[in-house]
């Protein structure tokens, strides 16, 4: 994918490529000379180069350990925003310290796990990259900037013990299914997991959250979605419903895990808990944004006024939205009980999203937020996602000759899975980042029965989504998909 090629330099020397499947040799990492990638870029306009966050990370700390660190000025706004000065001191003061230690729930065995706090280096780290690479690092805010600084150091950290771990798992692997995967197999593993499309499941059909609330009248989700007068794909904190649960106490605290403890503002709980809590509460609420201007009620002229005081208060978007990584076996997606649609984003976006080896909000440690990191440690992902995940991620790197009896299996089921690779998205997601919207139809089970969507119904929003396309100028293309059937055997835990 574009998105994941290096980028192009002016330089003569040669360097050794790097397989992205595994850790750079420290000798890749060293660099005695000014790196030509800190130059003052010469390109076309609009012209934006292939971004890697971990190659721009290492250019960005030797750019400013060596000239800027000295000449770094206390009083920059940015580094006083973070640091919870200016506009932010009477809400931080209210807010609820983060802990010096992670909570005695987390697993020993998870290496490099941190507060999820940036640190005075980090903080340079984030504004050398926004200044670097502005047209790139400056279109997120340093909350989501940091999160993926932050995902790049957990990958790093942890690189050792997933790599033992994934060799762990082709061991576990070929004991549960008869298969015989060899170490060899690795470096072809990882590469496919890099390598997945990013989708999310949608029920289009039905009004928002009618696969978890029964709901069967009012606007359909994709109604809403055409209906956004900015072309965005909006999270739960702006529209207080999603696909999967709303609860915000919990979601709060998987994404301080993901680095937004800043943007959400603690105020009640236990900072960095999502395991069992119920308690918290954050400064940031799923409000209706801009405030009408024209809302002459005292609750309008508050919120108003927290706005213009506090810009950074009311900023629900700036969390991430999210999606999952597939593999092509996985017709039907992420999980069908997310949604009978399928929308698949464009690679370029690959750039500024993280992982976690399953849903973020696993009780099994190593699946959830706790192991949260960089896209390029798919060794990560490997070594701790669910077995079936890690089954299939196998099976097709190595085009199924090592695992015949899954490849018939999955003629027959469409590759559907209850487990996934859970994707975060950081920063603005609209309908010009789809690539396209796969319409499948058949039985789904809900929370509260099944739901059947049929084909008349995909065959409605098929035409809505092209005519949408046209009208706007979207590249997305639509295409109608496979009948899905809700049996005891491919039903979603």
């Amino acid at each position: 994918m574009e998105a994941r090629k290096k980028t192009t330099t002016t330089t003569t020397r040669k360097k050794k490529p790097v397989d992205k499947g595994k850790k750079p040799a420290r000798s890749e990492l060293d660099t005695t000379t000014e790196d030509p990638r800190l130059a003052k870029r010469k390109r076309k306009k609009k012209e934006v180069p292939p971004v890697n966050v971990a190659e721009d990370l290492r250019a960005a700390r030797e750019h400013w350990t060596r000239n800027e660190a000295k000449d770094a000025d206390p009083k920059d706004p940015m580094l006083r925003q973070m640091s919870g000065e200016g506009d932010q001191r009477d809400l931080l003061s209210k807010a609820v310290p983060m802990s010096l230690v992670d909570p005695p729930m987390q697993n020993p065995m998870q290496e490099g796990t941190q507060r999820m706090v940036a640190s005075a280096r980090d903080l340079m780290d984030i504004k050398t990259l926004q200044e670097m690479r502005p047209e790139v690092y400056g279109t997120l805010t340093p909350n989501q900037v940091w999160s993926l600084v932050a995902a790049e150091r957990k990958g790093e950290l942890q690189h050792g013990r997933a790599m033992h771990d994934s060799e762990l798992r082709l061991v576990e692997l070929n004991k549960k299914f008869g298969t015989d995967y060899e170490p060899d197999d690795l470096p072809a593993i990882f590469r496919s997991l890099r390598d997945r499309r990013l989708a999310s499941n949608f029920f289009l059909s039905l009004p928002p959250g009618g696969n978890r609330d029964g709901v069967a009248e009012g606007p359909s989700l994709l109604d809403h979605f055409i209906a956004d007068a900015d072309g965005l794909f909006r999270n739960v904190w702006e529209t207080g419903t999603s696909q999967a649960s709303s609860n915000l106490a919990t979601r709060g605290g998987v994404e301080e895990r993901f680095g937004y403890a800043f943007a959400l503002k603690r105020t009640e709980g236990v900072p960095l808990t999502f395991f069992g809590g119920g308690d918290g509460k954050f400064a940031t609420a799923p409000v209706g944004a801009p405030v009408d201007d024209a809302d002459t009620s005292p609750a309008g002229m508050y919120l108003r006024k927290l706005q213009a005081e506090s810009p950074n208060y009311l900023k629900p978007g700036e969390m991430p939205k999210y999606a999952a990584a597939v593999g092509e076996s996985q017709v039907f997606g992420v999980s069908a009980r997310y949604g009978s649609s399928v929308v698949y984003w464009k690679p370029d976006i690959d750039w500024r999203t993280t992982r976690t080896p399953g849903d973020s909000w696993s009780s099994e440690y190593l699946q959830s937020a706790l192991s949260f990191v960089s896209a390029n440690y798919p060794e990560s992902v490997f070594a701790y996602t669910d077995i079936s995940v890690a089954r299939l991620a196998a099976a097709e790197a190595t085009g199924f000759k090592r695992d015949r009896e899954l490849a018939e299996k999955i003629e027959e089921t469409g590759g559907n899975l209850s487990a996934y690779i859970e994707t975060q998205i950081h920063g603005d997601l609209s309908w010009k980042d789809v690539d396209k919207v796969v319409l499948n139809y058949g039985t789904y089970g809900g929370i509260k029965g099944n739901m059947v969507i049929t084909y008349e119904d995909v065959e409605k929003d098929a035409e809505k989504l092209r005519r949408f396309a046209k009208a706007n100028g979207y590249g997305f293309t639509v295409e109608m998909g496979r009948k899905y059937v809700h049996s005891d055997e491919n039903a979603e835990k």
